[in-house]
Protein backbone atom coordinates (compact mmCIF):
# COMPACT_ATOMS: atom_id res chain seq x y z
CA UNK A 1 0.00 0.00 0.00
CA UNK A 2 1.39 3.29 -0.87
CA UNK A 3 2.96 5.39 2.22
CA UNK A 4 0.71 7.74 3.99
CA UNK A 5 3.81 10.80 4.68
CA UNK A 6 1.12 12.96 6.91
CA UNK A 7 1.03 10.53 9.40
CA UNK A 8 4.04 8.34 9.26
CA UNK A 9 2.10 5.21 8.26
CA UNK A 10 3.39 2.31 5.88
CA UNK A 11 0.49 -0.04 5.79
CA UNK A 12 -3.02 0.36 5.59
CA UNK A 13 -3.80 -0.60 8.97
CA UNK A 14 -4.25 3.04 10.35
CA UNK A 15 -5.79 4.70 6.96
CA UNK A 16 -6.34 8.16 7.18
CA UNK A 17 -10.31 9.22 7.62
CA UNK A 18 -11.84 8.43 3.88
CA UNK A 19 -14.48 11.60 4.62
CA UNK A 20 -12.74 15.14 5.00
CA UNK A 21 -12.86 16.25 8.77
CA UNK A 22 -14.85 19.63 9.11
CA UNK A 23 -14.75 20.38 12.71
CA UNK A 24 -12.92 20.37 15.95
CA UNK A 25 -15.55 17.34 17.38
CA UNK A 26 -14.94 15.39 14.46
CA UNK A 27 -11.44 15.77 14.69
CA UNK A 28 -11.14 14.83 18.48
CA UNK A 29 -13.05 11.76 18.30
CA UNK A 30 -10.92 10.65 15.22
CA UNK A 31 -7.80 11.17 17.71
CA UNK A 32 -9.41 8.94 19.52
CA UNK A 33 -10.82 6.10 17.87
CA UNK A 34 -6.48 6.09 16.39
CA UNK A 35 -5.71 5.90 20.01
CA UNK A 36 -8.16 3.38 21.22
CA UNK A 37 -6.76 1.32 18.10
CA UNK A 38 -3.50 1.32 18.98
CA UNK A 39 -4.17 0.58 22.80
CA UNK A 40 -5.63 -2.29 21.73
CA UNK A 41 -3.32 -3.57 19.48
CA UNK A 42 -0.87 -3.23 22.14
CA UNK A 43 -2.86 -4.75 24.36
CA UNK A 44 -2.98 -7.82 22.29
CA UNK A 45 0.65 -8.04 21.67
CA UNK A 46 2.68 -5.26 23.92
CA UNK A 47 5.99 -6.68 23.00
CA UNK A 48 5.36 -5.84 19.16
CA UNK A 49 7.60 -3.05 18.28
CA UNK A 50 5.97 -2.72 15.01
CA UNK A 51 2.75 -1.50 17.03
CA UNK A 52 4.57 0.72 19.19
CA UNK A 53 7.05 2.87 16.75
CA UNK A 54 3.11 3.33 14.32
CA UNK A 55 1.68 4.27 17.93
CA UNK A 56 4.14 6.65 18.45
CA UNK A 57 4.63 7.87 15.08
CA UNK A 58 1.14 8.84 15.88
CA UNK A 59 1.33 10.34 18.54
CA UNK A 60 4.50 12.39 16.66
CA UNK A 61 2.43 14.05 14.63
CA UNK A 62 -0.28 15.00 17.50
CA UNK A 63 2.97 16.59 18.67
CA UNK A 64 3.24 18.44 15.72
CA UNK A 65 -0.24 19.75 16.17
CA UNK A 66 0.17 20.99 19.78
CA UNK A 67 -0.57 17.22 21.29
CA UNK A 68 3.03 17.38 23.12
CA UNK A 69 2.04 15.26 26.31
CA UNK A 70 0.49 12.24 24.56
CA UNK A 71 3.50 12.02 22.34
CA UNK A 72 5.66 11.55 25.29
CA UNK A 73 3.73 9.12 27.02
CA UNK A 74 3.71 6.59 24.25
CA UNK A 75 7.45 7.27 24.45
CA UNK A 76 7.78 6.98 27.79
CA UNK A 77 6.02 3.33 27.75
CA UNK A 78 7.39 1.88 24.99
CA UNK A 79 11.09 2.58 26.07
CA UNK A 80 9.58 1.44 29.73
CA UNK A 81 8.23 -1.72 28.08
CA UNK A 82 10.54 -2.28 25.57
CA UNK A 83 14.05 -0.77 26.79
CA UNK A 84 16.63 -2.72 24.67
CA UNK A 85 14.92 -1.73 21.51
CA UNK A 86 17.28 1.21 20.54
CA UNK A 87 15.19 2.27 17.69
CA UNK A 88 12.27 3.58 20.35
CA UNK A 89 15.08 5.04 21.93
CA UNK A 90 16.17 6.94 19.13
CA UNK A 91 12.90 7.99 17.89
CA UNK A 92 11.82 9.16 21.61
CA UNK A 93 14.76 11.40 21.65
CA UNK A 94 14.15 12.65 18.19
CA UNK A 95 10.82 13.69 19.05
CA UNK A 96 11.88 15.43 22.40
CA UNK A 97 14.74 17.33 20.04
CA UNK A 98 11.98 18.14 17.55
CA UNK A 99 10.20 19.62 20.71
CA UNK A 100 13.05 21.68 21.49
CA UNK A 101 13.76 20.56 25.42
CA UNK A 102 17.36 20.42 25.18
CA UNK A 103 16.83 19.31 29.37
CA UNK A 104 14.23 16.22 28.44
CA UNK A 105 16.13 15.61 25.04
CA UNK A 106 19.32 14.89 27.51
CA UNK A 107 17.47 12.95 30.28
CA UNK A 108 16.13 10.71 27.59
CA UNK A 109 19.15 9.90 25.89
CA UNK A 110 21.29 9.71 29.15
CA UNK A 111 18.53 6.91 30.34
CA UNK A 112 18.92 5.31 26.77
CA UNK A 113 22.77 5.31 27.62
CA UNK A 114 22.09 3.23 30.98
CA UNK A 115 20.41 0.69 28.80
CA UNK A 116 23.48 -0.04 26.34
CA UNK A 117 25.81 -2.72 26.78
CA UNK A 118 28.84 -1.67 26.41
Amino acid sequence: APKNTKLGFQDSVFPPPIDKITDQMELDEYRLRKRKQFEDLIRRDRRNISVWVKYAEYAEFEMKNNFIDHASSVWECAVTLLPQVDKLWFKYVHMEEMDGNVTRTRGVFERWMEWMPW
